[in-house]
């Protein structure tokens, strides 16, 4: 089941956006701002985030280039939902690299179906990646595997008994 991160101050679009997300058999996980958000961020790593911009304490843009920032975080796709219907706002977020850029009011739709093919790129990006993975891993000859599992073993042994050697 794919997670969720909604972003959202307003009380009753972050409820509405939950319930709409569960429905559609994805796990929804929301914070009320930016600040809540990055710490959630240590507990669970969603999918894609939806966030606001207009936020107190934290606006979307900051939050946005405060994920950049976490290694983990950076490819998550990213889409604004927001109520700035101004040339700079959209303009800026695209210039952040941002996903999409979802107008309020919206319809329930084009923000399904932007999180739909965002989450289907992303699918197909992780197994772009794991592909490559298992080609690295095959293509290493055996002979270079062989010694790394034994100094890692001896190592994980000298570790977990630290205390009976001298120093």
């Amino acid at each position: 089941m794919e997670t969720i991160l909604v972003v959202e101050d307003d009380s009753e679009l972050r409820a509405n956006l939950k319930e709409i997300f569960e429905q559609e058999k994805y796990h929804c996980v929301v914070a009320t701002n930016g600040h809540e958000a990055l710490i959630g961020l240590h507990l669970i790593m969603p999918d894609i985030i939806i966030s606001d911009i207009n936020m107190p304490g934290m606006d979307g843009f900051r939050f946005y280039a405060e994920i950049k920032k976490i290694p983990a975080a950076q490819l998550i796709p990213f889409l604004f939902l927001s109520g700035n219907n101004d040339y700079y706002s959209r303009r800026c977020a695209m210039n952040m690299g941002v996903d999409d850029f979802i107008l309020k009011p919206f319809t329930l739709d084009d923000l399904l179906s932007s999180v739909k093919i965002r989450l289907e790129k992303k699918r197909l990006y992780d197994k772009k990646i794991e592909s490559i993975k298992s080609t690295i891993i095959k293509n290493i000859p055996h002979e270079m595997r062989t010694p790394l599992v034994s100094i890692l073993g001896f190592t994980d042994l000298i570790l977990e008994d630290e205390d009976a050697f001298s120093k």
